[in-house]
């Protein structure tokens, strides 16, 4: 099916320049969910970086508004979205329902389409409105 053009302007959140980091291994609460953060530096992840930003639901989820993740050589969509599920588990029952965006262009969440460094990662729950 044919999906119309992402208003993606009309959701970009601003983020200050940068945002205090909790330190490894421990979230903003302090508890031991793995932080996103320290990943990007693991030496098996050194091709570059994939920024990833959660909308509405995804974002009260996951506590987030972005986080960057480190890429594995020839890491796909799909397995992205694996490691945030993961890492995120409340998210997996909302992923049925979750669209996401690859550089403001949509893409189903099982796509085997690699991902490149720099590449901007949105998950995109259903939004409702009258």
């Amino acid at each position: 099916p044919h999906l119309p053009p992402f208003p993606f302007q009309q959701l970009t959140p601003s983020f200050p320049p940068s945002l205090p980091q909790p330190p490894n291994g421990q979230t903003d609460t302090g508890g031991t969910e793995p932080n996103p953060r320290a990943l990007r530096h693991s030496p098996l992840m050194s091709c570059g970086e994939v920024k990833v930003l959660f909308f509405a639901l995804a974002q009260e989820v996951t506590g987030k508004e972005k986080v960057e993740f480190g890429l594995e050589e020839k890491t796909t969509v799909k397995k992205l979205v694996e490691k945030i599920v993961k890492l995120y588990p409340k998210l997996e029952k909302h992923m049925p329902n979750m669209v996401l965006s690859v550089n403001l262009e949509y893409t189903n969440p099982k796509s085997d389409a690699t991902l490149s460094p720099n590449d901007e990662v949105a998950f995109i729950p259903p939004i409702s409105g009258g």
